[in-house]
């Protein structure tokens, strides 16, 4: 929508560019006491009023009397609430990411143990393969000693 009046600036001359406005063209509203509107270029002002929002909100200054009030205090107590559900959702999420911190600081220990006990096991494993070899080969020379007397004798 920008780029299809491209004729002419709406302010100054028309030799200098859209970039090298002067300061009176960026603050031509001031006057107008729009003050979203203050310090933008004219034709971004006139596009910012003429917005349905803008509209919709002048229409709604416009309107007094109780009715108007009251709508403005709903609208208040509406934002107080979204801002109080907002801030426990925050609250929340922020209970949830310790939590899940905690979790894996349990989980890194929980690992660590696990691998402990791993390791002890193999180890008893491996003491308990070398006692019964020691068994056996004790248990082998034993029994070949005595072939040995027997045939011996």
């Amino acid at each position: 929508s920008r780029h299809t009046v491209a004729s002419k600036p709406l302010f100054g001359s028309p030799r200098r560019s859209t970039m090298h406005r002067s300061m009176s063209d960026c603050t031509t509203f001031r006057s107008a006491g729009a003050g979203p509107v203050l310090g933008m270029r004219s034709s971004q002002a006139a596009q910012v009023l003429q917005s349905p929002v803008a509209l919709e909100s002048a229409r709604r200054r416009k309107r007094t009397g109780p009715r108007g009030h009251a709508e403005v205090r709903a609208l208040r107590q509406d934002v107080m609430r979204l801002r109080a559900s907002l801030l426990q959702d925050e609250w929340e999420r922020d209970g949830l990411v310790r939590r899940i911190a905690d979790l894996e600081v349990e989980l890194r220990h929980t690992d660590h143990e696990i691998r402990s006990l791993g390791m002890a096991l193999a180890a008893a494993h491996s003491e308990d393969g070398v006692r019964k070899t020691k068994t056996l080969n004790s248990a082998r020379e034993l029994l070949e000693g005595m072939l040995q007397v027997e045939r011996g004798s």
